[in-house]
């Protein structure tokens, strides 16, 4: 497997500091598109609840908050600072990734965020 390069830098914190034991690890596998390149992949873990945030050079700031639903599904609630614009999209995962995507406000920068729920 060939090792991937990402330009940029990509800062991760978990906000609610509280321990992953005692409450549901939720883990999610990100891949960050801007106009056609992936810049950046992470996989987090997250207790199910709490608050994490990225920020990724030249795209934005991304926080997340995971919370199981059932044993199957799992809703993701953003806060995404990106390109001029404030978005606030939920994903509800299952088997199959999510995705959504933007427009910088001057239309000239086209982003993507695929997430996959891990179980």
């Amino acid at each position: 497997m060939k090792p991937r390069c990402f330009m940029g830098v990509l800062v991760f914190t978990i906000l609610g500091t509280s321990s992953l034991m005692g409450q549901t690890a939720v883990r999610l596998q990100f891949e960050i598109v801007k106009n056609g390149t992936l810049v950046a992949a992470p996989e987090v873990t997250v207790a199910s609840g709490a608050e994490g945030s990225m920020t990724v050079e030249d795209v934005g700031r991304i926080s997340f908050t995971p919370t199981l639903r059932s044993s199957d599904t799992v809703a993701v609630d953003f806060v995404i600072d990106s390109g001029g614009k404030h978005l606030q999209p939920r994903l509800v995962l299952g088997s199959e990734p999510g995705s959504m995507s933007w427009k910088s406000n001057t239309g000239g920068d086209a982003f993507v965020i695929r997430v996959r729920w891990s179980r």
